[in-house]
């Protein structure tokens, strides 16, 4: 992740996809686009004509368009970044984090100075796999976890991504105020509970 996508991820509190990742987030939804225009393109025909369907034509193309609206709407509320705020300085954030994920068998694809990236697959889940993005800041940490982009289309993760959220913000809680309790340092201190 370069310092412009993350300066960019903390600025939109979105997690910043590439081309091919955005097509790939967004892919059943510019297929049904695809469609709607053709759907849009027969109506507007129909405007001016006297065939008698034309009224269950529009109908049906206003209803198509706004379920691909609300479609549009929901994947893209998936990319938002939760913000966390903690006490832990990115140190403690990045090995607290890279402690969960070993804990939950994480495979880490990105670990950089600012940010983490992982992928979890889980064998016995209908799930195609979740994507964990963590971007470590100055007293906040943000998170997401969303279905992962780089295997199948999914739009369904079975409640994993709301777990791996509950598990990142759990985590860092539970070291935010356990540092505060303590105040010192706690990296060599933390056994938390999953």
């Amino acid at each position: 992740m370069t310092k412009g996508e993350y300066k960019r991820a903390i600025a939109t509190g979105e997690v910043q996809l590439s081309f091919r990742e955005h097509v790939e987030h967004f892919d059943v939804i510019y297929i049904l686009l695809f469609f709607d225009v053709l759907l849009g393109m027969y109506a507007a025909g129909l405007l001016f004509s006297n065939d008698q369907h034309k009224l269950g034509v529009i109908l049906f193309f206003m209803v198509f368009s706004t379920i691909i609206g609300l479609l549009y709407w929901r994947q893209n509320s998936r990319l938002k970044l939760k913000s966390i705020s903690t006490t832990l300085s990115k140190e403690e954030q990045r090995t607290i984090v890279e402690r969960l994920g070993e804990e939950q068998k994480w495979l880490p694809y990105y670990l950089g100075d600012n940010a983490f990236k992982a992928r979890a697959h889980d064998v016995y889940s209908a799930s195609s796999g979740e994507q964990v993005t963590v971007l470590f800041g100055k007293n906040k940490i943000y998170i997401n976890s969303m279905c992962d982009l780089h295997f199948k289309a999914s739009w369904i993760s079975w409640g994993r991504n709301r777990k791996h959220m509950r598990l990142l913000l759990n985590r860092i809680t539970e070291a935010s105020l356990q540092k505060q309790e303590n105040q010192a340092p706690i990296l060599d201190k933390i056994t938390l509970s999953t």
